[in-house]
């Protein structure tokens, strides 16, 4: 199980590798993302490539500036444009990372994965998204998801997840609890 709270760490300007702990644990805050975006290029790919078609053509880069430091940038859907420092970019960017990085991490076992407030910070037309990329690893990557969101947009995309017939993802893989305060 990994736990991914509803606060992710704010993003910094430049990090420093510390190692993993584990190799499959983000962590409440997500601060494990960063470093394993730094160990793999080809998770490093991977987020970038879903940063690209859920944000506008916007990627995610790993820079090295010195042995063990390193920022992430992001650069528009222009490779003239210049690269953005994650830290200059608005909350929705650095709080979703951790959840997309975990989400498309391979793991060599069944993992669930909590996440409080996905959508936190983050623009409600990029909710959608997020929840597809949630059907497309829980089936592709055997992930399981306890989600805890308020946003209708999730479980809308959820909803559409579905009922899209490219997706092998159905109504039997999803539970939807409403939580009420009525006596």
């Amino acid at each position: 199980v990994d736990y991914i709270g509803p606060v992710r760490q704010a993003p910094q300007r430049v990090y420093t590798y510390k190692g993993l702990e584990s190799d499959t644990k983000i962590g409440i805050d997500g601060s494990a993302a960063y470093d394993m975006l730094y160990e793999s290029k080809e998770l490093q790919q991977t987020v970038s490539d879903w940063y690209q078609r859920n944000f506008e053509g916007t990627s995610l880069k790993v820079k090295s500036i010195d042995r063990g430091s390193y920022q992430l940038k992001l650069q528009k859907n222009n490779m003239m444009a210049a690269e953005v420092n994650l830290a200059d970019e608005g909350q929705g960017m650095s709080q979703v990372l951790p959840i997309v990085v975990r989400s498309l991490k391979k793991d060599s076992v069944p993992t669930i994965i909590v996440v409080e407030q996905p959508e936190l910070h983050l623009h409600p037309a990029a909710h959608e998204n997020l929840a597809k990329l949630f059907a497309n690893t829980a089936n592709n990557l055997n992930h399981s998801y306890i989600i805890e969101t308020h946003s209708e947009n999730i479980l809308l995309g959820i909803r559409d997840a579905v009922v899209d017939e490219s997706n092998p993802f159905d109504a039997k893989d999803v539970l939807i609890y409403f939580v009420d305060e009525d006596e």
